[in-house]
């Protein structure tokens, strides 16, 4: 089964997480801080972390998070994810 990560926690993040894990996806929702990230009202069976766990843990990665790319431009995300 495939291991999905999915960086951001908005809205569209959290509902493609769910449908995805209705599908029979394992999902794991990252977020800025993993201790706010139930507060979103997703499905309880999805698994919350920090955007770096999330990504490191996952086959393939869905990235929802365009105010940070907007801001600081993709590739300092991406270093920072990768640390």
């Amino acid at each position: 089964m495939t291991t999905i990560g999915i960086l951001g926690t908005g809205r569209v993040g959290t509902n493609l997480g769910n449908a995805l894990a209705r599908a029979g996806r394992q999902i794991t929702l990252g977020h800025r801080d993993s201790a706010d990230a139930p507060a979103t009202g997703a499905d309880p069976g999805i698994r919350y972390a920090t955007q770096t766990e999330a990504a490191r843990a996952a086959e393939a990665a869905i990235l929802f998070i365009p105010h940070v790319i907007r801001a600081r431009g993709f590739r300092p995300f991406a270093v920072s994810i990768a640390h």
